[in-house]
């Protein structure tokens, strides 16, 4: 199993920081052991002087047992751990603590008085020096797991603090649904690692909202292209002939035919005095006035009148209106039908009233190309759209002809 990253840092980090702790501590202990080594060292080497320089002064002139006397008197030279033999290895003096025991560090060396050679050995108590040492490793074996505990610790607040920017956008991540795609990521201040992350999250969410954002307008016009009256007549009329169907079906047929048929309504046209040429795409545009006629023939009783007109305006643009005699629309709901899936009348069903997206594509198309749609409504009379067109003045060959379009349809 693996390990989430914040246990590996913080284990790491103990190792790392133990490992560095362990190597500091012994280097003391040694270190400690090596001074306390040198210190006696000296300290006994002095002894050593000390000794050498009695023997010069008194082997000739004492006798033996008073030569011992002395040395045994002789408080400096810590004779309680000396021990002096001669060539032949007789003792000529040895202190009581050479013989105890305890821990000594001992120090040799041959001196040459009165034509003899004498054996000097010196040593020191080591019992203080190993007390102090056994503390310190205790000291070392004790702290270890508060050391340990401690490096734990520190290694997971660390490491925490060092994540907490992945944790943010994380959980920022997970709150972002297809419902809200326009929220991002907080970029973190500085310039490092995790800011990189964060912009490139961001910029994946921003492709994701273009792409999402196409996919549904896609959706949008694909379903309400399927709701024209046209494809809907084709549609009712394939899948009546390509399925076994009884009379009862082809009866229904036929009702949903004649229901999506015009209703001997009367379709008047009004061009403008002069062609008008405006900048746009062809399909888009025809797109736009197959929206808004489809929606005046739907809302219009039978025997009712539908009107369209082109006419210039000022300021270089072009007016197309789209009138009918319909039951119109409440002036509190003149903004809102634009917007998607919105029908003026919740009454109507579904198949009467449309998807709600018929002019919410419109206006797409009007604002992708700078135009502005408006309408004008009175309940029980009608209601009038008008698309205010920007006039191009590039090449005839890169425009459409608006009132050709209209005449097309």
């Amino acid at each position: 199993m693996t390990l989430p990253i914040r246990t590996r840092l913080t284990l790491v980090y103990c190792a790392v920081f133990c490992a560095s702790t362990l190597f500091l501590e012994v280097g003391a202990y040694y270190s400690v052991r090596s001074r306390i080594d040198l210190i006696l060292d000296r300290e006994m080497q002095a002894r050593l002087g000390g000794v050498q320089d009695f023997l010069n002064e008194h082997v000739c002139r004492r006798t033996l047992p008073r030569l011992q006397s002395e040395l045994a008197k002789h408080a400096a030279l810590q004779p309680h751990f000396l021990r002096i033999t001669d060539g032949k290895g007789q003792v000529i003096y040895s202190g009581d603590g050479m013989s105890n025991q305890v821990p000594l560090r001992l120090l040799s060396a041959r001196w040459k008085g009165a034509g003899t050679d004498y054996n000097l050995s010196l040593g020191t108590d080591l019992t203080l020096a190993e007390k102090l040492l056994l503390r310190f490793r205790l000291l070392i074996f004790t702290s270890s797991p508060i050391v340990l505990a401690a490096a734990a610790t520190a290694g997971y607040f660390i490491s925490k603090r060092a994540l907490r920017p992945v944790s943010e956008m994380t959980f920022a991540a997970r709150s972002i649904t297809a419902a809200d795609l326009s929220r991002r990521l907080t970029v973190p201040d500085g310039a490092d690692e995790f800011r990189d992350l964060a912009e490139t999250l961001n910029g994946m969410l921003g492709r994701i909202e273009d792409a999402f954002r196409h996919g549904s307008q896609f959706t949008a016009n694909a379903s309400h292209e399927l709701r024209t009256p046209v494809a809907l007549i084709r549609m009712t009329s394939e899948v009546a002939l390509l399925t076994n169907g009884t009379p009862d079906t082809y009866c229904e047929a036929l009702h949903r035919i004649l229901r999506e048929s015009e209703k001997n309504l009367t379709l008047r046209y009004q061009s403008a005095d002069a062609p008008v040429i405006v900048a746009a795409h062809p399909e888009h545009l025809k797109r736009l006035w197959l929206i808004l006629l489809d929606n005046a023939i739907k809302y219009t009783p039978q025997g009712g009148a539908i009107s369209v007109s082109v006419h210039h305006r000022a300021a270089g643009r072009v007016c197309c209106e789209v009138k009918d005699t319909g039951a119109g629309i409440a002036p509190s709901e003149t903004e809102r039908i634009f917007e998607c899936f919105y029908r003026a009348d919740r009454a109507r069903s579904r198949d009467d009233g449309g998807s709600g997206l018929g002019l919410a594509i419109a206006r797409w198309i009007a604002n992708t190309h700078h135009a502005t749609i408006e309408v004008a409504s009175v309940l029980g009379e009608g209601s009038v759209f008008r698309v205010s067109l920007p006039v191009s003045s590039v090449p005839e060959s890169r425009a459409v002809e608006l009132h050709k379009e209209l005449v097309s349809l």
